[in-house]
C-alpha cells in the first residue's frame, strides 16, 4: 500500500531541496520514517529515507555526499537515552556547522532527551512536521 501511495506523490522538482532521515540504532520501526518521507515529498521536499537502525554518526557521510537542506531522526524506540542524547547532540553540531537544520520526533522521545538541545527541531507528529516546514 505504501509503495502504491509513494507513486500517487508529485514527482520531485530538480531544484527541490534535499532532506535525508532515518531510525536511530536499536529503532526497527520502518513506518514512521517512510511516512515523514512521503509528507516531505508532498510538500515539494527531495526527502529519502536512508533507513532503520543506522548509528546517527553514519549520517556524516551522507550528508557530506547529498548536502541536504534538512536531516531528520524519528524515533519510535529507545534502548539506551544516553547513547541516543549523544547522536541529537552530535547532529546538533554538524548541522550547525554545515548549515543543515536538524528534525526529530517520535513517540519514545521525551522531555529529558530533548533538555538542553537548542539546535534540533523536535515535533509531536506528522501534523506538526507539516506545520514547521509550511512556516519555515
Amino acid at each position: 500500500l505504501l509503495l502504491d501511495l509513494s507513486l500517487s506523490l508529485p514527482a520531485v522538482s530538480e531544484t527541490a531541496p534535499i532532506a535525508i532521515g532515518c531510525t536511530p540504532e536499536s529503532d526497527p520501526y520502518a513506518l514512521p520514517t517512510m511516512m515523514v518521507e512521503f509528507v516531505m515529498r508532498e510538500l515539494g521536499w527531495n526527502a529519502r529515507s536512508l533507513g532503520t537502525n543506522l548509528p546517527l554518526e553514519l549520517l556524516a557521510p551522507a550528508m557530506e555526499d547529498m548536502q541536504p537542506s534538512l536531516c531528520w531522526v524519528s524515533v519510535s524506540y529507545v534502548d539506551s537515552p544516553n547513547r541516543l542524547r549523544e547522536q541529537l547532540e552530535f547532529l546538533e553540531e554538524k548541522g550547525r556547522a554545515d548549515g543543515i537544520r536538524i528534525m526529530c520526533g517520535g513517540q519514545a522521545i521525551t522531555y529529558e532527551l530533548r533538555e538542553g538541545i537548542r539546535d534540533v527541531t523536535f515535533v509531536g507528529d506528522l501534523c506538526e512536521l507539516e506545520t514547521v516546514l509550511r512556516t519555515g
